[in-house]
Formats: C-alpha cells, sequence, structure tokens
C-alpha cells in the first residue's frame, strides 16, 4: 500500500532543504528499501511449490507479465564451475530475504 504524507511534517529541516536543492518542488517518489513486499514474497513461495507464472498470476492478482518481471529479479546464473544440486536447474534463486 502506498502511503503519503507531507514532507514539512515528516522531515528534518535540513533533509527538506536539501531534497529542494536537486528537486524544488512537485511529487517525488521514493523506492522501497529493497526488502521483497508481501505479495513478491507469495510469489516466490508459490513457485517454490511448483506452480507457473500463469496460476501465480491468477492467485496473486496480478498479470502474468508482472509475475514474470518479479520473478526475474530473484533470479541469476550459477557461477561458472559449480554444479547445481538438480542437473535440470538451469538457475538458481537469489532471495533478498
Amino acid at each position: 500500500m502506498t502511503k503519503y504524507a507531507n514532507a514539512e511534517k515528516v522531515l528534518p529541516n535540513y533533509v527538506l532543504r536539501s531534497i529542494r536543492e536537486h528537486f524544488p518542488s512537485g511529487l517525488l517518489w521514493i523506492p522501497p528499501d529493497g526488502s521483497p513486499s508481501k505479495t513478491e514474497k507469495e510469489i516466490i513461495r508459490l513457485l517454490k511449490q511448483g506452480l507457473g507464472a500463469s496460476e501465480i498470476a491468477l492467485k496473486v492478482h496480478r498479470s502474468r507479465r508482472r509475475v514474470n518481471q518479479i520473478l526475474k529479479a530473484y533470479w541469476e546464473e550459477p557461477e561458472k564451475g559449480t554444479e547445481s544440486e538438480d542437473e535440470t536447474d538451469d538457475f538458481q534463486y537469489r532471495i533478498r530475504y
């Protein structure tokens, strides 16, 4: 859920002055800290249970494309010279939590 707040009410004056040097006025989006959201955690959990992107999309009420975008952020190719426990796995999970 997106939260909105008046910067003058939540930020110290020195921080607000610094921000205004770079962004005088308007709406400024501050991205999350990189921790996975509840939805992202649910998508990863369902993938680990063996569900495909289409099934996951239906369960979490997101498009298949969005599910694939989220999953892509959590995959990385294994390092060269390392073997996977399961030879059919082409990727390893890179989970940030």
